[in-house]
């Protein structure tokens, strides 16, 4: 039966084969009738020849075009890269600028506020030596006035 199975498929093939012979003269035959009528087509192959002409200019147009597009686009892509790292430059010199100037500032302020608690503190300090100077003459009266009434007891 394997062998009958095999002569199937040959014969499948074997008329395949010469299904697709024919049909290939088939083509040829109708390529050569089409060649012969040849003046026909010879508007219609003037008209692909000047449309594929047309075609091929307008592709070099379009790639012209998108060269020089692309020529801009790198242009701008620099130029702002260029606007960026200058505003960059600027933003940190601004910003070491305000540094400097804060820094003044609060050195400013910190003298400011030591020169006020220094002057104070000296007032403070003279006040509570003046009210202790007072309280000692004070002591040394009454220690005085004790040693009167001392001597005038004894």
């Amino acid at each position: 039966m394997p062998n009958i199975d095999n002569q199937i498929y040959l014969a499948i093939i074997l008329g395949l084969l010469v299904l697709t012979a024919a049909l290939l003269f088939v083509v040829l035959r109708r390529v050569s009738q089409l060649e012969k009528s040849a003046p026909d087509l010879l508007p219609l192959r003037q008209e692909n020849a000047a449309l594929t002409a047309k075609q091929d200019m307008l592709a070099s147009t379009v790639d012209a075009s998108l060269k020089g597009l692309q020529g801009q686009f790198s242009a701008f892509a620099l130029h702002n890269e260029q606007t960026m790292e200058n505003m960059r430059r600027s933003m940190v010199d601004s910003m070491g600028k305000i540094q400097q100037d804060t820094g003044k500032q609060l050195d400013a302020i910190r003298a400011t506020v030591d020169e006020k608690l220094q002057d104070t503190l000296d007032k403070k300090l003279n006040e509570s030596f003046r009210l202790v100077s007072e309280r000692l003459e004070q002591v040394y009266k009454g220690l005085g006035e004790m040693q009167t009434i001392a001597s005038g007891v004894g």
